[in-house]
């Protein structure tokens, strides 16, 4: 096999290889590309390691050593590859990629991380360096699994101009507020500004991916200009994508007290500043803890199993995370034996019960006494309830309570379990925003002192923070439901809730508008673009109440009506997010009849309705129904395909089973249960990457 001379080098340098010139031994060159194109890694490794020996400062062969240890999952060799890579070619593009992801992988600050991706970004000139998306894919999961959102939007849209075929996109997760998926708002220089010929050189390097050369030449037009509303939101951006928290939020701060600025636009950086705020606690609340030594556990499992507010975590999966999370928390390598949850209202109630906290109960070991852990929530009576339940146990000596899990999130208590207790029913989507709600008016913020934003309204000195809070609840956009808690927080706090932007084709000017559009004054066009927007990015309040006046459209008599494709496509999305299960049948029957009607495929809709019977109790009904639907779709291949393959599972097997017992078991094994947090499926593409238990949505013909 010969090289093509006008390929691009190995080395990373980005040049052709035959105007690079550092492979000085084109054979071994040739050789060990035919080892990798064959799959003999090994070998080719160890090819390059001889070499190495002998010419230690070859940058190709320290390249391929680097795509080799990636191949081989050699993560220690990437490493070691990666800084000696990087010490020899400082310069070097690849260098540069390779460096921030053994950084990442080394858990260095993401500022580090950033630093050196967007230096390799820069060198590159015109040319992507291999290994960037890798880069880029490495970089985004760490920030999701670190809760670092800020900046966010910047990386995702470079991941997807990038990898265009890719459809991977890290700002579909509903757990990202809607205000960290688009960048910040960037006020308008004055046409006759003075600074306006330097801040195009600004430009061109923010162009260039020169963030850092950017931020120097804002800060020299700042001392000129200190207080310009349009240079300061430039450089917030900047200090943003180069994930300098703390640099941000000084800049936000400075941002949301400009009284040049509107109210809205002081709320969007109040916002910003409370999120980056991650040391001052602003969106936290400081939780009641208590960590103790048991005198016996005899009868403290008796005491917990009968009271009313508490009930044992009986899904195995979660019992075994909670169990072993405790564990960690209080620093022993052997779990918890029992985790319990903790309710603000006792089982049974009428009303939605919250959870408010927990209790890990750790028997007694060879070498340490029983224990019990306690981690409380200071609201809806949370801390009241904490210690009534202490006051019925056999506690001995107090141990110290591990400070790193003193603090909880806001939004973490928005995601915590809800339920009315085993005999109390079920519940949905309404009582759910209510009592997101609840707790939002109710959590003491560390922005307000420990107040919550029902204690602080009327103060005039926090009207700015709780301006910045209520822009942030709005974009907290994981639950569907026809009720509106964002207009009922402005209202319950007495401040006016400004309306949304939305461009002619139905798209948002701002994504973190999506919850302020009047849905019911588009067309059906600009809704269709709308509903289609929202669950690009998991925006499903907003998606909820324009996929329910699509609905709400069609059953009436207007001549305008949706055509079947976005009908089913509404109530496709409904499914996904509705909770309470009779509803859920309402919207799988429409959509069944609907996808009828247009000749589509109803396979999905009917093994859903068969599930949702199941659920209800139904199973004779959820029997025949199934019969009855093969019966009358004999040709639908999902339906085909379950009956097909039972049919011979039937024969080929000595079980008993019947054939109606068998295609019910098959249905149910997958047990998928529709949860907020759901992925859309368009024709074309593939499923995203989704966590266990987590529902798709589909559309016809996919």
């Amino acid at each position: 096999m010969t090289i093509d001379p006008y390929s691009v080098c190995p080395c990373g340098s980005g040049k052709k290889y035959k105007f690079c010139k550092c492979v000085d031994q084109p054979a071994e060159y040739e050789r060990i590309v035919r080892l990798m194109d064959g799959e003999q890694e090994i070998a080719a490794l160890d090819r390059i390691n001889t070499l190495l020996k002998k010419t230690p400062n070859a940058a190709w062969l320290l390249a391929l050593r680097g795509e080799l240890a990636l191949r081989l999952n050699e993560l220690e060799l990437f490493r070691e590859n990666s800084n000696r890579f990087q010490r020899l070619k400082p310069d070097n593009p690849l260098a540069l990629i390779f460096k921030s992801m053994a950084s990442n992988l080394d858990h260095e600050p993401i500022s580090v991380v950033v630093q050196y991706l967007l230096e390799g970004l820069a060198e590159s000139r015109d040319r992507i360096p291999m290994f960037t998306r890798d880069a880029l894919l490495l970089l985004e999961r760490r920030m999701v699994n670190e809760g670092v959102f800020y900046g966010i939007s910047f990386w995702a849209s470079l991941s997807r101009q990038i990898n265009d075929e890719d459809e991977r996109n890290v700002l579909s997760s509903p757990h990202i507020n809607a205000l960290l998926k688009g960048p910040p708002t960037k006020i308008p220089s004055p046409e006759d500004a003075a600074w306006a010929e330097r801040l195009a050189e600004v430009g061109v390097l923010c162009r260039g991916i020169r963030f850092a050369q950017a931020e120097t030449k804002l800060r020299a037009i700042l001392r000129d200009y200190p207080d310009q509303p349009s240079l300061l939101s430039e450089l917030l951006c900047i200090q943003l994508w180069i994930a300098n928290a703390e640099a941000a939020l000084s800049t936000a701060r400075k941002l949301a007290s400009l009284a040049v600025l509107t109210d809205e636009q002081r709320a969007e950086y109040m916002m910003l500043a409370l999120e980056l705020d991650t040391q001052g606690h602003s969106l936290h609340c400081q939780t009641f803890g208590k960590f103790y030594e048991l005198s016996s556990d005899a009868e403290v499992d008796r005491i917990l199993s009968e009271n009313s507010h508490i009930d044992r975590i009986e899904n195995p999966q979660l019992a075994e995370f909670e169990r072993v999370k405790c564990g960690v928390i209080v620093g022993d390598e052997i779990p918890a034996t029992e985790v319990f949850s903790v309710f603000d209202r006792p089982e049974g109630a009428s009303e939605l019960r919250s959870e408010v906290g927990s209790i890990a109960l750790f028997k007694k070991q060879t070498d340490k006494p029983a224990r019990i852990l306690f981690r409380f929530l200071p609201m809806l009576g949370g801390a009241d309830i904490a210690r009534s339940i202490l006051e019925t146990l056999p506690l001995a000596e107090e141990l110290e309570f591990p400070k790193a899990m003193a603090y909880v999130d806001y939004r973490e208590a928005l995601r915590r379990p809800r339920s009315r207790g085993q005999n109390g029913g079920g519940f949905n989507n309404e009582e759910l925003g209510r009592n997101n709600l609840e707790i939002f008016l109710n959590f003491p913020f560390g922005c307000l002192n420990g107040q919550s934003p029902l204690e602080a309204r009327g103060q005039v000195e926090k009207r700015p923070v709780l301006a910045g809070l209520l822009r942030h609840f709005e974009g907290e956009q994981g639950l569907g439901s026809e009720f509106d808690p964002y207009t009922a927080a402005y209202q319950e706090l007495g401040m006016e809730r400004p309306a949304g932007e939305l461009l002619p084709d139905g798209k948002l000017a701002r994504l973190a508008d999506a919850a302020r559009v009047d849905v019911s004054s588009m067309d059906n066009v600009q809704i269709a673009n709308f509903l289609n927007h929202c669950m690009a990015y998991a925006m499903l309040h907003a998606g909820y109440q324009a996929a329910k006046e699509i609905v709400r459209r069609f059953q009436t008599e207007e001549e305008d009506k949706p055509d079947a494709h976005l009908l089913a496509f509404a109530l496709i999305f409904l499914e996904s997010q509705t909770i309470d299960l009779e509803e859920q049948l309402e919207v799988v029957t429409m959509l069944e009849e609907c996808l009828a009607n247009q000749g589509g495929e109803v396979g999905k809709a009917v093994v859903s309705k068969f599930r949702i019977l199941i659920d209800l109790g139904r199973h004779e009904e959820a029997a025949q129904y199934f019969s009855a639907a093969f019966r009358k779709y004999p040709k639908d291949p999902v339906l085909f395909e379950i009956v097909a393959s039972q049919m011979v599972q039937a024969q080929e097997s000595e079980n008993v089973q019947s054939l109606e017992d068998r295609i019910a078991t098959s249905i149910l094994e997958p047990r998928v249960k529709p949860i907020s947090e759901s992925g859309l499926v368009l024709p074309g593409q593939a499923e995203p990457a989704s966590a266990q238990g987590e529902s798709k949505l589909w559309l016809p013909g996919t």
